[in-house]
């Protein structure tokens, strides 16, 4: 479980810009009502640090390349 700071209680609506992670916070076995709101890296949806949470580890080191 991903713990969610008060200041931090973003919906998807403030994250739809396309420029804010999109990564949902809360327990998993409830529907996202949260999202992260950082930054999104490169292309992905998410923000680098959550692209790597959702990555597998034989995979992490093309991920690197292709975000450069």
């Amino acid at each position: 479980m991903i713990t969610l700071a008060k200041e931090k209680q973003l919906t998807i609506e403030d994250v739809s810009d396309n420029k804010s992670c999109r990564y949902p916070l809360g327990k998993v076995e409830e529907p996202p009502k949260y999202f992260c709101g950082k930054n999104r890296w490169s292309n992905y949806s998410y923000c680098e640090e959550h692209v790597k949470v959702c990555t597998k580890d034989e995979n992490r080191d093309s991920i690197q390349t292709k975000a450069s």
